[in-house]
């Protein structure tokens, strides 16, 4: 709502900012209390990213900002493969504190671009919509409509199952199984690429052929059958 009134570019330079204080004091957190805080802020300016949805809704219509998206996806695949593999290494190599490091250091391009290098997509500002009834307003009637909370429970759903995959998944093969932390980072660089490639490509192709409907029916039944099949490997 914030971005609706006064753009989408000091939200998000805000929102970087936030992480990179963030960032800041995970790097030189010497208790657990202020890993958690860091993290906190970190994860609070981070949100601000989920702004690119709306930019994309201010630069694209209709099939091109569906086939944009399904882009975008695909570039997604890459950061979340390449992400373990990267953070493996430099524990390994250094320690802990190198992954903030670098994430800082990635983070202040990120701004240094978002400054000069991204032009104000919201070209329409509308400071009424920083009123706070009209955003109450606003969230009773999205929260209300049938539709919305359908796809949201979904890919809620669907989300807190690869998070809670990602969440285990380095306990059971670093604490359990004795990879290293890089060993780790390999293997699931190798195994998830293909996946991950491979089920962006097919969205991207099924978004011009389907109706988006269809779409996410295909890909929640993919996620339900994977979900259903660590069960025999459970027991």
């Amino acid at each position: 709502p914030i971005s609706e009134g006064i753009g989408r570019k000091p939200v998000m330079l805000f929102g970087i900012v936030l992480s990179l204080l963030g960032g800041i004091v995970c790097i030189f957190a010497n208790h657990i209390s202020l890993l958690f805080l860091g993290l906190f802020l970190h994860g609070i300016g981070l949100g601000a990213g989920s702004l690119f949805r709306s930019v994309m809704r201010d630069l694209y219509h209709g099939q091109d900002l569906i086939l944009h998206g399904a882009n975008i996806s695909i570039l997604n695949t890459f950061i979340l493969t390449l992400a373990p593999f990267i953070g493996g290494y430099l524990q390994t190599t250094f320690n802990w504190q190198a992954s903030f490091i670098f994430f800082f250091i990635f983070t202040l391009c990120t701004f240094i671009f978002c400054l000069y290098g991204y032009e104000e997509s919201n070209k329409h500002l509308h400071q009424d919509r920083l009123k706070i009834h009209y955003i109450l307003k606003i969230y009773q009637i999205i929260l209300s409509h049938n539709a919305f909370a359908g796809y949201c429970l979904c890919c809620a759903t669907t989300m807190f199952g690869y998070f809670a995959w990602i969440t285990v998944c380095p306990v059971l093969m670093i604490k359990h199984l004795g990879y290293s932390a890089l060993e780790f980072g390999s293997v699931l660089l190798s195994a998830s690429f293909f996946a991950f490639i491979l089920g962006s490509v097919s969205n991207r192709y099924a978004v011009q052929r389907f109706t988006p409907a269809t779409v996410f029916t295909i890909g929640w039944s993919f996620s339900l059958l994977s979900g259903l099949l660590l069960f025999p490997t459970y027991w």
